[in-house]
């Protein structure tokens, strides 16, 4: 409260540490319960570096003729591994500082390191869903899915059609418009329900695909997609193919299809991405497309005037925070990348 005399050394440091703590615990669920739909948050980690594998589809039963011998169907794991880095972060400040901060506005700084800390997780997770270059997270190219190409791509690491559907996990739209919008996301669902397991047979569950999905998609597009999938009435627009016509005008309004059919996303508008790709994530897949690993919490380390020599040498206080985790693709079946 302003006018009370806030105490320096130790017993400011506790504040400090504990306002940081208690913001960055609170934040950590709400990003965790933002993220649940599309990443699997800290898988356990025992060592610097670990390895997974996934398994290519088991056989499935097949007919077994009197008098011949039972076929031997196969499957084959692929491994890949997730890198454990060191995440840190220091801030210091003069002990007379902390002694006049009448307004407490060291505090309310500390409750600011708590709430970007616990972002760490929603960074990683835009750099590998952008493929975007930011060394203050990962320090090179983001890394391949598990069959060894990008997290979206048309075709699988030899060539083929990836998932077994043309087009991937990429379908090509345009969200200009709200009708192109509504275009590109039914037919992201049907390349959903055409994808393929490694024995030609359906990959999904249909009740996973017509389960809940999370739709995030640029700041910058909110009116477009907000028309998209809230609006109960959409206006129509005469159709060039899946295109509408540039010089057609308006048809009459009609219920909004997405709507009807119980298939709304959940719609999750960010900043975090800067162009006009978006990307859709089924819900309730069983691998997520995208995970983290826990190797060594948020830990932290006070400085004081009471305990360190080098504050009583330099009059400047601080705390410190650091953890190692790491974060990875898993094989990402289960999103598709609606790229204009």
């Amino acid at each position: 409260m302003a006018g009370q005399p806030v105490l320096a050394g130790a017993t400011f440091a506790a504040g400090i540490l504990a306002q940081a703590l208690g913001t960055y615990k609170q934040q950590y669920e709400v990003s965790k319960n933002r993220l649940g739909g599309c990443m699997e948050i800290d898988y356990p980690s025992t060592r610097r570096e670990e390895i997974y594998a996934y398994m290519t589809t088991p056989p499935f039963l097949n007919r077994w003729p009197v008098g011949q011998n039972m076929e031997m169907g196969t499957f084959k794991g692929v491994r890949y591994t997730c890198l454990n880095h060191r995440w840190a972060q220091s801030v210091s400040w003069n002990a007379s500082d902390a002694a006049d901060d009448q307004l407490n506005s060291l505090l309310l700084t500390a409750r600011q390191i708590g709430q970007n800390a616990a972002q760490l997780n929603e960074r990683l997770f835009f750099q590998v869903l952008t493929g975007t270059t930011d060394t203050d997270l990962l320090p090179s190219a983001t890394p391949n899915a598990p069959d060894g190409v990008a997290l979206y791509s048309a075709t699988d690491g030899p060539g083929g059609a990836r998932f077994g559907v043309s087009g991937g996990n990429i379908v090509t739209g345009n969200v200009t418009s709200a009708i192109q919008c509504r275009t590109a996301y039914w037919t992201a669902l049907g390349q959903f329900r055409n994808m393929q397991d490694t024995q030609g047979q359906p990959l999904h569950d249909e009740a996973v695909i017509d389960g809940p999905k999370i739709l995030i998609y640029s700041a910058a597009n909110e009116q477009v997609f907000r028309e998209a999938f809230i609006q109960n009435q959409v206006a129509g627009q005469a159709m060039t193919g899946a295109t509408p016509s540039a010089s057609s005008t308006d048809i009459a309004a009609s219920s909004n299809l997405i709507q009807d059919s119980d298939q709304v996303p959940s719609l999750w508008s960010t900043q975090r991405i800067s162009d006009n790709n978006s990307y859709l994530f089924l819900e309730n897949s069983p691998i997520k497309a995208i995970f983290s690993q826990l190797r060594e919490p948020l830990r932290e380390q006070v400085a004081t005037m009471d305990n360190s020599d080098i504050a009583r040498d330099s009059g400047v206080e601080s705390v410190r925070f650091w953890m190692r985790s790491g974060v990875s693709p898993n094989l990402p079946y289960q999103t598709i990348n609606l790229n204009v």
